[in-house]
């Protein structure tokens, strides 16, 4: 009975280090997205490339401002990959559920993300 049960448990801690290293890649990502997007726009501020009036880029305004090669950016493009990471691993332990057919994991992550978006979505309305 025990070894059974031993097998189960090395089974379960199996599926698991796969998802835990897929979410750590996730997060890993989406940092090192984020720095260099910020450091870029350090090295262009420094470098002389912002316009004159410094301003606060919106995100309809961003696709501009990176074209332009506006440090402004890619501040704003570092900071939504900041903050969209961990919606992205969310996302990614979610999908790992489901593939494992996890459900109540599936099910909690996507309760997890649902409440991330409507939290966004009453952020950007007030």
């Amino acid at each position: 009975m025990s070894d059974s049960l031993s097998t189960f448990a090395e089974k379960v801690r199996a599926r698991s280090k796969g998802i835990n290293l897929t979410a750590a890649h996730v997060l890993t990502a989406g940092l090192l997205l984020a720095v260099a997007l910020l450091v870029t726009g350090i090295a262009l501020q420094l470098a002389g490339f912002a316009p004159e009036h410094s301003r606060v880029v919106s995100v309809m305004d961003m696709p501009r401002a990176l074209a332009a090669v506006e440090p402004s950016g890619f501040y704003s493009l570092g900071l939504i990959v900041l903050l969209a990471t961990p919606i992205a691993r969310v996302v990614a332990l979610a999908v790992g559920f489901g593939r494992r057919r996890a459900w109540l994991f599936c099910a909690l992550s996507a309760l997890v993300f649902a409440v991330l978006t409507l939290t966004a979505c009453l952020g950007l309305l007030t």
